[in-house]
């Protein structure tokens, strides 16, 4: 499992803070943090989480503010290294979700006058349906 968030400027120069505070043990911090070139660890008890991101990493261990020029992409998830560049998984993992979703609705019937709100409804509903992944194994 893996949270995946990509900013994109939309117009003009914003300026933005990434604040990561990850907990455990009903709000408990964290005990450790450590950091590398393009990620931090956050080192609990039971649970090591990775964020790995093409923001400046002094930026999000400082918290402090920053330009944003071009599309950012944050990664946060089980403690393990990344193959690829962070924004290059963020887009290939934003292209899987879109062509999923415009799979799904296409198998929708739908009136054309009413197809925008239809499908926003769609989508949310089927975002609160359960579906268990989990397989038995044989014995």
């Amino acid at each position: 499992m893996m949270l995946v968030r990509r900013v994109q400027r939309v117009a003009g120069h914003p300026r933005m803070r990434v604040r990561v505070r990850p907990a455990q043990n009903y709000g408990q911090p964290l005990s450790t943090t450590t950091s590398g070139s393009n990620h931090i660890r956050y080192v609990g008890n039971a649970l090591v989480l990775r964020l790995t991101s093409d923001v400046p990493i002094t930026a999000i261990l400082e918290e402090s503010a920053f330009f944003l020029d071009d599309a950012v992409t944050l990664l946060l998830g089980p403690d393990e290294t990344l193959q690829d560049r962070a924004d290059e998984v963020g887009r290939r993992f934003l292209a899987e979700t879109t062509a999923y979703w415009r799979a799904w609705v296409r198998s929708l019937a739908i009136p054309f006058e009413w197809q925008d709100a239809v499908i926003r409804a769609a989508i949310t509903l089927k975002l609160n349906v359960f579906e268990d992944t989990a397989r038995s194994l044989p014995p």
